[in-house]
């Protein structure tokens, strides 16, 4: 995850991460989980990479490959939806 999302304020609602020729996907998995809670993250499996079942016992919401992007749009939707915006400490408070 840049710098930049590990701030206050500045993490995703949402994070989709794609494991298709990620390098060392349990490794970025673990790192996510330190920054976002799993719930938040949604994970696009691959052939070669990890299974959907070792994806799932991370905690993660995990869609298979074939997929549409339909399907992961309807995904991340369903995701905000349950995801309240955090408050940025930057943040106009309209006074």
């Amino acid at each position: 995850i840049p710098r930049l999302y590990r701030r206050a304020g500045m993490k995703p609602r949402v994070l989709l991460i794609d494991l298709h020729e990620l390098p060392k996907p349990r490794e970025t998995l673990d790192e996510v989980r330190f920054e976002l809670p799993a719930e938040r993250v949604l994970v696009i499996t691959a052939l070669g990479s990890l299974t959907a079942e070792e994806v799932k016992a991370l905690g993660f919401t995990v869609i298979e490959r074939p997929v549409t992007i339909g399907v992961i749009v309807a995904a991340i939707g369903a995701m905000l939806s349950r995801t309240p915006p955090e408050h940025s400490p930057h943040a106009s408070t309209g006074r």
